[in-house]
């Protein structure tokens, strides 16, 4: 996903013309999510067989909750798909409204993988074979062995503890959209809508960066965080979801949803006669805590600048 997303991007910088520093800072900045692309067509279209009647299994599945969501994943497309942070922009700007929709794709599937893998014993792999396997079902699943001519699908979305019932993709995808949708909301699993704008019903408050945080802790001497718990107790917010280039992974195995691991170094080579560099690291250079550098080129970092 990120290089093929990285060739797209420095191909189109270079067929403009001369490409400079701050094209490469602002590629590396990419924060569209490969995931929200691929997945979200598939849930507009669960969604879809779910009120349309064509699935009456998926029918049955679906929640309110689903039907507001929906606006959010239908709009997705026009704002690039980008997994916004969110935090701070007004309620209707692009940016809070990707934002919530990176937050619903998201919880969506990290409840998916256990309903829908599960059963087969197979939900603990690894995030990319994850990914690849959800993949192969939603694009190709005649390709699998799992494929069945009768149903017309891969019956790894059958559900195996159920007898005499064949669940159908629809039905699974939109039981697991419920789930996330419930998990989001509900106060007791991610803090009351003043702290973080979850734990309500309320999507229009849900902010992505609100969950998919960062923070630095520090190896030796523990509290001294970046930023400071009396800055900011729940770390900095970011963009950016599974497999992006601007790497920020949540992970696809639990709702912890912060940011799991990222680019320790930023930088940009103009290899000219002289040869020039920019380049910012996480945090800053003195790892003594009172130092003012300890933590001076984190702003830059945050902002990707």
């Amino acid at each position: 996903f990120r290089m093929e997303r990285s060739h797209e991007l420095v191909k189109a910088a270079v067929e403009q013309g001369k490409v400079t520093a701050e094209a490469l800072s602002a590629i590396q900045g990419d924060h569209r999510s490969p995931t929200g692309l691929r997945v979200t067509p598939h849930l507009l279209k669960a969604i879809k067989a779910a009120t349309d009647g064509s699935d009456e299994q998926a029918a049955a599945e679906l929640s309110q909750a689903v039907s507001q969501a929906k606006t959010y994943l239908d709009e997705w497309e026009s704002h690039g798909y980008a997994a916004a942070s969110g935090v701070g922009a007004p309620v209707d700007s692009p940016e809070a409204k990707a934002s919530i929709a990176t937050s619903i794709l998201n919880a969506t599937l990290v409840h998916l993988f256990p309903v829908a893998l599960g059963d087969e014993g197979v939900d603990d792999i690894q995030d990319g074979f994850k990914i690849r396997l959800l993949l192969r079902m939603l694009e190709t699943p005649e390709v699998m062995a799992t494929y069945d001519d009768a149903v017309g699908d891969t019956l790894l979305w059958d559900d195996l503890t159920t007898v005499d019932i064949i669940e159908t993709r629809h039905q699974i995808l939109i039981r697991a959209m419920v789930q996330g949708l419930a998990f989001l909301s509900n106060p007791d699993n991610v803090g009351v809508a003043a702290k973080g704008g979850f734990g309500t019903d309320d999507m229009t408050a849900w902010r992505w960066g609100a969950l998919h945080t960062v923070t630095l802790r520090h190896n030796v001497a523990p509290g001294n965080n970046i930023p400071s718990p009396n800055e900011l107790p729940e770390g900095y917010p970011r963009h950016g979801d599974n497999f992006c280039v601007d790497a920020s992974h949540p992970g696809l195995g639990d709702t912890s949803f912060t940011f799991s691991g990222g680019p320790a170094l930023r930088n940009v080579y103009e290899l000219t006669d002289d040869i020039s560099q920019w380049a910012i690291i996480p945090g800053g250079q003195d790892e003594g805590p009172t130092s003012p550098h300890y933590s001076d080129q984190m702003a830059l970092w945050v902002q990707n600048q």
